[in-house]
């Protein structure tokens, strides 16, 4: 009888700090993709990165669709509703003035965001090598 308990192997699965895992959360070695570990396979977004892009597409369209609508031959209206017209003068002032930065704006938040998908990007390529490197 003591015999059998000398011989007996166990192993308990850990996750990437140390920790015991249990039967119930503990998945394969290999996910779907063929990669080992516990990695997220599920496409993750962040819900403000992409009302950034949006805001971003609609103040450079808003800013040259505007631009162009006041720089028409004539004065005349591009498209079915335009901005152009007599009795919105002060709107046409505002938005004479505030179409230049609207679209520097919208170009500065590209290059903002680039940046930030570049930084994720650099972060998940270390992780994944760290990780990499960890499982040799």
């Amino acid at each position: 009888m003591e015999q059998e308990k000398a011989n007996r192997i166990s192993f308990h699965e850990l996750d990437q700090n140390g920790n015991p895992l249990d039967a119930e959360t503990a998945t394969s070695a290999m996910d779907s993709a063929g990669r080992e570990g516990r990695e997220s396979t599920r496409f993750s977004t962040n819900p403000f990165v992409i009302i950034l892009w949006v805001l971003v597409g609609i103040m450079i369209s808003g800013g040259v669709w505007v631009h162009m609508d006041m720089m028409s031959p004539g004065g005349g209206v591009m498209g079915p509703v335009g901005v152009s017209g007599s009795e919105n003068e002060t709107l046409i002032q505002v938005l004479r003035n505030f179409t230049p930065f609207a679209v520097l704006a919208g170009l500065q938040g590209i290059i903002g965001l680039l940046f930030w998908h570049a930084v994720q990007w650099q972060r998940k390529r270390q992780s994944d090598k760290q990780s990499a490197a960890g499982l040799r």
